[in-house]
């Protein structure tokens, strides 16, 4: 909070939270399948995946991440649902052993691809 007062000292800081579970299936969805639509048979467990990331964008994007990889069958989308729990713990550990003011930042990076080259003024505007 205190970099982001000291970076836009006018602007009002927007405060990150958990997304709902719409949100969540709606980054998901974004992250895995862009502007197609999910698959039928993929859809409920998708949203039981999803569910387990407990509204955190990294784990989201993370599992999405994994998800958009590989081959899109049912059979495999399940093996990460039971496996889900495994990936949680994992990631909650990280996320834990991070001091509170960088628990924010994450969040934030969560939302941009992977080795992209995030710019001040695109940091300073997402949300």
């Amino acid at each position: 909070m205190d970099v982001a007062t000291y970076a836009a000292e006018s602007w009002e800081i927007h405060v990150m939270r958990f997304l709902d579970d719409e949100q969540s299936w709606h980054l998901f969805h974004h992250k895995v399948f862009g502007d197609q639509d999910c698959p039928h048979e993929l859809r409920r467990v998708g949203e039981k995946i999803v569910k387990g990331c407990g509204g955190l964008p990294l784990s989201i994007v993370t599992v999405a991440g994994l998800l958009s990889r590989i081959p899109r069958t049912l059979k495999l989308w399940q093996q990460i649902e039971v496996n889900d729990g495994q990936l949680g713990s994992i990631l909650s550990l990280s996320y834990n052993h991070l001091p509170p003011h960088l628990r924010k930042c994450l969040w934030y990076m969560a939302g941009f691809p992977q080795d992209y080259e995030i710019h001040a003024s695109e940091l300073i505007n997402f949300g």
